[in-house]
């Protein structure tokens, strides 16, 4: 018996037994159709060195629009739009220092609209109402020492002004007929200036 005749004597079947065909497990087709994807070593840390230059690039930006915001406001006025005269009187007494006395509930014939602050040397406030379904508006600003007191009262036209508890105040109207009830906005119970 030679070599190869003594192989296929023993060899062949226990190939046979186990080289047979079996089954395909389950998950070989769906690892066939979704191979996993090998990274390179370095790929997770380029993404991180990717991802800390965004964030750096985006914080710088931010903080630059931040600034370039505030150095163009400072020119502009702050503007607050509120019919609550609680809230405005606090809003503006918080950005300007100014306290406009205005009543917890205005006359019937006032609606509040906004309140706006004007930069300048000596900052001022606004606020906007309506007067009967008219635009009015009340300006008021800290008083220089030699002004008079509230009892001077200065009119003409569509303007009134006046100085009280060292702050200036100037009225403006737009229905000239209305600005006696336009100082309503301040005296609520119908008191007279």
């Amino acid at each position: 018996m030679n070599r190869h005749e003594i192989s296929s004597e023993w060899l062949e079947p226990v190939l046979a037994e186990h080289l047979r065909r079996v089954p395909a497990p389950d998950e070989l087709w769906h690892r066939v159709q979704m191979p996993r994807v090998e990274r390179a070593p370095g790929s997770r840390l380029r993404f991180a060195w990717a991802l800390a230059s965004t964030l750096a690039i985006a914080a710088v930006a931010w903080g630059l629009h931040a600034r370039v915001n505030a150095l163009a406001s400072r020119g502009a006025n702050l503007a607050f739009r509120c019919a609550d005269p609680t809230e405005i009187r606090a809003w503006v007494k918080a950005n300007t220092g100014l306290d406009i006395p205005l009543p917890a509930k205005p006359a019937s014939t006032i609606q509040l609209m906004s309140a706006r602050v004007v930069a300048g040397d000596s900052p001022s406030a606004e606020v906007d109402y309506l007067v009967a379904g008219h635009e009015a508006r009340l300006v008021v600003s800290k008083a220089r020492s030699e002004t008079r007191p509230h009892r001077d009262l200065a009119s003409s036209g569509s303007h009134a002004s006046w100085t009280m508890h060292g702050q200036t105040y100037v009225l403006a109207c737009a229905d000239p007929a209305e600005l006696r009830t336009a100082c309503l906005l301040c005296h609520a119970g119908g008191q007279s200036l």
